[in-house]
């Protein structure tokens, strides 16, 4: 199995590689090419054996064909010419000046170099060869231009000669050939009946010079008008055997080829309206390639700013819009409604240009129709005014003629009339068929058919481009939504999911900040305990101090007074000692 796929792969590729080497246009057309390569180019093109299926398959051509070719440009096709877009992408912006670069330095470098030393050194020799064969051109033409000019004068003076001799012998000609035309015409008494009339001239005036013609070579086989004078032993029919020939013969030509007369007045017809016609419908056709144009161009704008970028206006808080390039802003937003609008304009403008070309043809075809059923009923009705004076023209001479001849009493000119009325009436009654074939006529516009074929073929290759464009255009511009939807998709998510952690952080900011202002609040109350505590510390100290101060007071209070004792005592004491010293009596006080 693995053989086999590896063997079915180098086939494939061996294959591609043989078409793209030899199976291009020139090759094709050169005949030279090997006839076997020739073969293999044609069969294993895919559009032969699909040309050939659809005409020898009946089920493949009403089955299979239609839905493959639906599938195919509906879901193989537009990724193929968008792959190739992308790949012709590459090689323009990459590949094409990667291998310019390479070939101009590597290679083309080093040629001009070679040839630069080549010239330098051939390109004085070059010069002087082409100084030496510009004089010698100069003198060979200096030689040969007396030389020409003796011989346009013997040339010139020879051509008078011979143009006064041939002027000469033309008029003698003409002399000639006037002199036995009369002659001729005068020794027949059925001049009116050769004249033709004028309604058969406008029919073709050649067959009337054909049978002329005739006629005249007719009589010249009997010399002169002489010698049928000199005859009196010929009867009447015998003598109008020649003018019977001639008529039959005008009759008979003229009747055959009036069907062909009339195809070819509505060929010539055609022939003169098609061209300003033609000339019209190109302009039109030009127009409708250029408004499709235009909408395309407008169309593929739009299709390309699908892959916009957006932006907040800082002032007014609007969302705007941009190019892919972020430089050109849009005017609106890209939708797929937009779009699908866009198209159904494309596709209504398209039917209306359409229209209006089928309409053109439809009013111009009429018109033709009409001019060319006029000069149907013109040809007809010239046809029967021929044919009626023709006929009984034809058959008064014919009446005169059998008059003449039981005039003479000629038995031997029973069977010669019964011959010639017989032919007669035969010829009549062809005439008359032929007026009926002639009524019933199928006329040729083979023309205007082939004119109508190629404006169809023109408008089908343009709808055809224009329906593959679109569904390339469509599948592109779906491509391009489903990733621009893919992206905002992501973007959203990718909000959301931010949108989730912004608002996870601020609630765990916030949690943070709760359990921060729990715990300030629980040191704040320690705190607050703390200072409470201190303040009932210092408080107590402050107590203990004021009682201490206050027993510090008392006692110091009590020292004084115990000094104010003893130091009352202590005067007492010095008193009594003063007065012991001084031998008074005690006070009253101390007595007590």
């Amino acid at each position: 199995m693995r053989f086999f796929k590896r063997f079915l792969l180098t086939l494939t590729v061996f294959i591609y590689t043989l078409r793209y080497l030899h199976c291009n246009a020139d090759y094709a057309l050169d005949e030279s090419n090997c006839t076997c390569l020739r073969n293999f180019c044609q069969y294993s093109n895919a559009n032969y054996w699909n040309d050939y299926l659809i005409e020898h398959n009946e089920y493949y051509k009403t089955v299979i064909n239609p839905v493959a070719t639906e599938n195919y440009n509906l879901y193989i096709k537009p990724y193929c010419l968008i792959a190739r877009e992308k790949s012709n992408l590459y090689y323009k912006l990459y590949l094409e000046e990667h291998v310019n670069n390479t070939l101009n330095n590597k290679y083309v470098a080093r040629v001009a170099e070679e040839f630069l030393v080549f010239k330098e050194s051939h390109c004085h020799y070059w010069k002087n060869h082409s100084v030496k064969y510009h004089d010698w051109i100069k003198l060979l033409h200096e030689k040969t231009e007396n030389y020409i000019k003796n011989i346009k004068v013997k040339f010139n003076s020879l051509h008078d000669n011979l143009k006064g001799q041939f002027d000469e012998m033309k008029q003698d000609i003409h002399k000639n050939v006037k002199t036995l035309t009369s002659t001729l015409y005068t020794s027949t008494s059925t001049e009116e009946t050769l004249v033709p009339s004028p309604a058969s001239h406008s029919i073709d005036t050649k067959v009337e010079e054909v049978s002329g013609s005739h006629l005249i070579d007719n009589k010249k086989t009997d010399n002169t008008a002489d010698e049928i004078q000199t005859t009196p032993e010929l009867s009447e029919w015998e003598l109008a055997q020649d003018e019977f020939n001639a008529w039959f013969k005008l009759v008979d030509t003229k009747s055959s080829k009036a069907c062909k007369f009339l195809d070819q007045e509505v060929e010539d017809y055609l022939n003169e309206k098609i061209e300003p016609w033609e000339l019209e419908l190109n302009e039109k056709i030009n127009h409708f390639r250029k408004e499709i144009h235009l909408q395309f161009n407008k169309l593929v704008k739009n299709i390309e700013d699908i892959d916009c970028t957006s932006e907040v206006d800082g002032e007014t808080g609007e969302v705007i819009y941009f190019a892919k390039n972020g430089e050109t802003q849009l005017s609106q937003y890209i939708t797929r409604p937009f779009i699908s609008s866009l198209f159904k304009e494309i596709e209504s403008k398209f039917q209306a240009l359409e229209n209006n070309i089928s309409t053109n043809l439809t009013n111009t075809i009429d018109e033709l129709d009409k001019n060319i059923q006029e000069i149907h009923e013109h040809h007809v009705e010239l046809y029967e005014e021929w044919g009626d004076i023709m006929i009984s023209e034809w058959s008064k001479r014919m009446a005169y003629i059998e008059v003449v001849a039981a005039h003479y009493d000629s038995e031997s000119d029973e069977d010669s009339s019964q011959e010639y009325w017989r032919n007669f009436l035969k010829l009549k009654k062809k005439v008359i068929s032929i007026r009926d074939n002639l009524v019933e006529h199928h006329i040729k516009v083979t023309p205007l058919n082939q004119f109508l074929a190629n404006v169809q073929n023109e408008l089908n290759n343009i709808t055809k481009e224009s329906n593959e464009y679109l569904l390339v255009l469509r599948a592109k511009a779906n491509l391009l939504f489903d990733e621009r939807e893919k992206r905002e998709e992501e973007e959203h998510n990718q909000k959301i999911i931010l949108q989730r952690m912004e608002n996870e952080r601020i609630q765990s900011e916030q949690e943070e900040r709760i359990k921060s202002l729990q715990k300030e609040e629980e040191e704040a109350e320690k705190l607050l305990e703390k200072e409470i505590q201190e303040k009932a510390r210092k408080q107590e100290e402050a107590r203990k101090q004021e009682e201490a101060r206050k027993q510090e007071e008392a006692r110091k209070q009590e020292e004084a007074r115990k000094q104010e004792e003893a130091r009352k005592q202590e005067e007492v004491r010095k008193q009594e000692e003063a007065r012991k010293q001084m031998g008074s009596p005690p006070p009253p006080q101390q007595q007590q």
